[in-house]
């Protein structure tokens, strides 16, 4: 079955997703911890020290990456294209959506609404291992490539630019944004190469200039191009990246249909 965000919702259908919203702040840091995170703990940590990012397999099985990945078909196919926060400035052609797990519950999404859940355990796990004061946000991002040759450019989530000479508003310390790290969740439980999509992160290649470290480095746009070697990876179902949000990163052409 293929993923269409080509069907607008209806009027009362749209209503009830933004009913079941969340005010747009931060959630506190105190949080339930999952068993996944503990799990996965060590090989965060590590990651996010030595090299900026972190790859953890299997954080969830193919059978419930299935059934996050028809929740958010469901979700793409009642609210559609008409009513997608569809991004595309020359670099992206993905379609999105911004939901939280209230939404995802109000709307019969049980499976998607548990991924929301997970996604945010690591978030405060970020939190509490890195910086006691970060937040988490209440909603996430689901984006569907769904046309063939799909992709999202190089880019990175917050960007250190003091004058606000890229016309954004100015965050902490001059960047960008408040985002510190950005955390990616895949549901595609039959990939394969042919299907491209990967995920590539200018990281240096561990030839390029030092990793990124720390959150809120003030490191330029300029310096961070400067890291021309890169780490792909496959969007396996299970499996979550986290990043240091000012890392540049880019999704490679998607030749089939490809859910995060």
């Amino acid at each position: 079955m293929k993923c269409s965000t080509s069907r607008a919702c209806s009027r009362q259908s749209w209503h009830e997703y933004k009913a079941a919203q969340l005010p747009m702040r931060g959630e506190p840091t105190h949080w339930h911890e999952s068993p996944a995170v503990r799990v996965h703990r060590n090989v965060l940590r590590r990651g996010i020290e030595s090299r900026g990012f972190a790859v953890l397999d299997d954080v969830i099985t193919k059978s419930e990456a299935l059934g996050v990945r028809g929740c958010l078909k469901i979700l793409f196919n009642r609210f559609g294209s008409n009513r997608t926060e569809t991004h595309n400035y020359g670099i992206r052609s993905d379609a999105m959506l911004s939901v939280n797990e209230h939404a995802a519950r109000v709307l019969g999404l049980g499976a998607l609404a548990s991924a929301i859940e997970l996604l945010k355990a690591f978030g405060h796990e970020l939190a509490a291992a890195f910086d006691d004061s970060l937040t988490v946000a209440p909603n996430v991002q689901v984006a569907c490539f769904a046309t063939p040759g799909s992709k999202y450019g190089r880019h990175g989530d917050n960007i250190y630019d003091p004058n606000g000479e890229g016309g954004a508003k100015v965050g902490r310390n001059g960047f960008t944004n408040w985002r510190a790290f950005t955390i990616l969740l895949y549901c595609n439980a039959e990939w394969e190469p042919s299907h491209g999509g990967c995920l590539r992160i200018h990281d240096g290649g561990g030839v390029g200039p030092p990793p990124v470290k720390r959150i809120f480095d003030p490191v330029t746009a300029r310096e961070l191009r400067a890291a021309n070697a890169w780490t792909d990876v496959e969007p396996l179902a299970g499996r979550i990246v986290l990043f240091n949000s000012i890392i540049h990163h880019e999704v490679l052409e998607s030749w089939s249909p490809r859910f995060a």
